[in-house]
């Protein structure tokens, strides 16, 4: 979905919009005669999309027709709309985040809004168990070691963002945050209950690798100062935003050995944030949306981006 949408700021409110539409500041640009063999030829694209004018330039998805698309029972029984909606109009501001759980995995189309309380909860439950975990566990293999090496106190100045990395041996930052249980049934807190201690054995039982954690918190500590700093959302000395991009590209990396962090997801993060402005949200969303685009981050994926612009020149010699 990103591939098809751009970041960019107007004045004080940040745009996010589909590149090369309706947007006059992106230019269009045309193919050379010479690749036009390599795509979908014009025939095929009428009959699947019909006559190409019909595809772009249609209002954005807003709240209105996004509650129609919904049964009484909180269900998005049209999938197919909604994604027709987002790719030929976009998504107005208003009814983005509420698009967003949907499209990027947080709660599936059929879920009802009674069914997604429920996995709200599990969500909340297991991103902190997770987070705790490898705070815990990196806290206690950095004992005996030098503060730089431990990774934990060591502070990453810089001159012109003034930003400090938070220390994990604060105990309270590695206890998983109580729901709020007010004006809710005994049989409800039970079920929490429940919930909290299945996320712990969830937890427990994902592998984890402290050399790979530490390799990969060297590196986030670089990047996560230089995340869109102009942003509101992330402007300001000691900004807790950071704080927050900083310990979802952790958990993410610590438990998912095989990608790890890589340059760049720290700006794909970044968007999930802004919209959902919510930690748990923001970590189910991009790990799901990394499971779609993780080979890009692997060297398989990188040579087969290299490879694209190679056939390309080639392609424009012969031209």
């Amino acid at each position: 979905m990103f591939g098809s949408m751009a970041f960019r700021n107007d004045g004080e409110d940040t745009v996010l919009t589909r590149s090369c539409s309706y947007d006059s500041s992106y230019e269009m640009v045309d193919t050379p005669p010479a690749l036009r063999g390599l795509e979908a030829t014009k025939e095929e694209s009428e009959e699947n999309e019909g006559p190409s004018q019909s595809v772009c330039c249609q209002p954005p998805l807003d709240m209105t027709m996004f509650q129609s698309m919904l049964d009484p029972d909180g269900r998005l029984v049209n999938e197919h709309a909604l994604r027709k909606a987002v790719f030929r109009g976009g998504v107005d501001p208003t009814v983005r985040k509420d698009t967003w759980q949907f499209m990027f995995g947080l709660y599936p189309f059929l879920s009802t809004a009674r069914e997604r309380e429920v996995m709200s909860a599990e969500h909340h439950f297991k991103y902190h168990q997770l987070k705790a975990r490898w705070k815990t566990l990196l806290t206690m293999s950095s004992l005996g070691r030098t503060e730089q090496e431990q990774g934990v106190s060591a502070e990453y100045l810089d001159e012109d963002l003034d930003f400090r990395v938070e220390s994990f041996t604060d105990d309270a930052d590695m206890k998983v945050p109580a729901m709020d249980t007010t004006n809710i049934s005994d049989e409800t807190q039970q079920q929490l209950q429940f919930l909290e201690i299945q996320a712990q054995v969830f937890a427990g039982r994902q592998p984890i690798n402290m050399k790979d954690i530490r390799k990969a918190v060297r590196i986030i500590d670089k990047d996560v100062p230089r995340t869109d700093r102009g942003h509101e959302y992330f402007k300001g000395s000691g900004n807790p935003h950071l704080s927050i991009l900083r310990n979802i590209l952790i958990t993410f990396a610590a438990f998912h050995p095989k990608v790890g962090y890589a340059q760049g997801m720290n700006d794909i993060l970044s968007r999930f944030l802004v919209v959902l402005d919510s930690e748990v949200a923001a970590f189910w969303c991009f790990s799901s949306y990394m499971e779609t685009i993780q080979t890009d981050f692997m060297e398989e994926g990188m040579l087969r981006k290299l490879s694209k612009p190679r056939k390309k020149i080639s392609l424009y010699m012969l031209v």
